[in-house]
């Protein structure tokens, strides 16, 4: 049994995820709640970001992700993703409402957001409400797949102002559309995307994609292979920035995470049998070149009868007579000798043994199931005028020819999710509609 996220199946590309979810530097509670899970429909993750000040937002993200797995594992599995994702999400928006008008103080103001992402068949499904995101990497380009539901959305919308604006405008964090507050919600459902090799999707609260630009998101994550060295990158990010908020991050990679973004090393013998014949190069050319030296050598340095003082050349040509340049001559066939005898040490020791040929071909039928990947995979667009734009699928339209099988891999839970909030005093985010503390 694996012991990683990672899990193999030869059927179809690897799915592996890294978690992590902080209180920050600010905050005195994490109100973040995240899930990933296996349900009949496909794999699932969700990250909910609770708002709602004592206990409230923890509740309220807390009932959010319980409502939508509920929703999920009693699904069949020929019901529609992008349907089940709407009515799970819509559910989990009654449950907090009926909570928050229960008559407690405490839960009297609180709501939570939610971004959903079902992985079934080689497409990914995705639905939120509220500002927490879904980016998808593609080629090393980062785009955003979800419109956060803000003030400042609404201006950069209708091209009031621009991203660049919006990001330190007074209203960032100020909120239109959260689970919780009434008692019906609208869903914003994505059309199914259809992922290649490689394709590494992220969902992420405002923790970190408001205080981390998408540019240095972008970055991290293509300098990085493995998914959750990847999530810890992207919290750090977010804590260098101020950290004043919760962070949680999940990273989920379409492919094998160790080769998705890293060349796989080369057969060990191969190299060494490269490095012998590099070197027999390096030898010949050595004799070239000695060969030519020495002709060189001969030429402008002809030979004088011994002991004639009147000569110039006998004052100036330590060499005396033909003979002495058998000396450089001789040198220079040792040194070759002694290079190729070096090079058949290092072919006796390049050829793999009995073992070594059993475990090149194990990792032979081990590969050999994957799917081919693109070489040039299109690269989505980041921006206006960046890239090509990634193509939807309609809802439940096979797979393109780098999707998996009809059921992709099931990544293990890693460590527990973050503990029942403890009691504190002040807000998260204070109520939906109004800035977030």
């Amino acid at each position: 049994m694996p012991t990683t996220n990672e899990q193999n199946d030869s059927r179809r590309p690897v799915i592996s995820v890294g978690a992590i979810s902080v209180t920050g530097k600010v905050r005195d509670e994490n109100q973040d709640r995240m899930s990933r899970s296996h349900a009949p429909l496909g794999d699932l993750y969700i990250v909910a970001d609770g708002m709602g000040g004592y206990q409230g937002g923890a509740t309220a993200a807390k009932i959010a992700v319980e409502t939508i797995e509920r929703v999920f594992t009693e699904a069949t599995e020929g019901a529609s993703p992008l349907t089940t994702i709407q009515s799970a999400i819509q559910q989990a928006n009654a449950e907090i409402h009926k909570q928050a008008a229960a008559g407690k103080p405490e839960f009297e103001k609180m709501g939570s957001t939610a971004v959903v992402l079902l992985v079934r068949d080689g497409l990914a499904h995705v639905g939120h409400v509220g500002d927490s995101r879904a980016y998808i990497v593609r080629g090393g380009k980062l785009q955003q797949v979800t419109v956060d539901h803000t003030v400042v959305q609404g201006l950069v919308n209708e091209g009031i102002i621009s991203e660049e604006e919006a990001r330190d405008h007074d209203d960032a964090s100020k909120l239109t559309r959260v689970l919780g507050p009434k008692a019906e919600v609208d869903v914003d459902l994505e059309p199914p995307i259809p992922l290649q090799y490689g394709d590494g999707i992220l969902l992420c609260s405002d923790g970190l994609h408001g205080y981390v630009a998408d540019a240095d998101i972008q970055r991290a994550i293509s300098q990085e292979s493995r998914v959750q060295k990847t999530a810890s990158r992207l919290v750090d990010l977010a804590m260098e920035a101020g950290g004043e908020d919760n962070i949680t991050v999940q990273f989920v990679r379409y492919g094998d995470a160790e080769t998705a973004l890293v060349s796989p090393p080369s057969d060990p013998a191969e190299s060494e049998g490269g490095r012998a014949w590099k070197l027999l190069a390096s030898i010949a050319v050595a004799a070239v070149l000695g060969s030519a030296a020495t002709f060189a050598y001969v030429t402008l340095h002809k030979p004088v009868p011994p002991g004639d003082p009147s000569s110039p050349a006998q004052a100036s040509n330590p060499v005396v007579g033909i003979t002495g340049v058998a000396n450089p001559l001789e040198d220079l066939r040792t040194q070759i000798r002694d290079l190729a005898a070096r090079v058949q040490k290092l072919e006796a020791a390049a050829k793999p043994t009995s073992g070594e040929k059993a475990l090149g071909e194990k990792r032979k039928g081990a590969t050999a199931g994957r799917p081919k990947r693109d070489p040039k995979p299109p690269v989505p667009k980041a921006g206006p005028g960046e890239g090509q734009p990634i193509t939807p699928a309609p809802e439940g339209a096979p797979p393109g020819p780098e999707g998996g099988g009809n059921n992709p891999a099931t990544p293990t839970d890693p460590a527990a999710r973050p503990a029942d909030p403890q009691p504190k005093t002040g807000e998260k985010k204070g109520d939906p509609e109004t800035k977030k503390q």
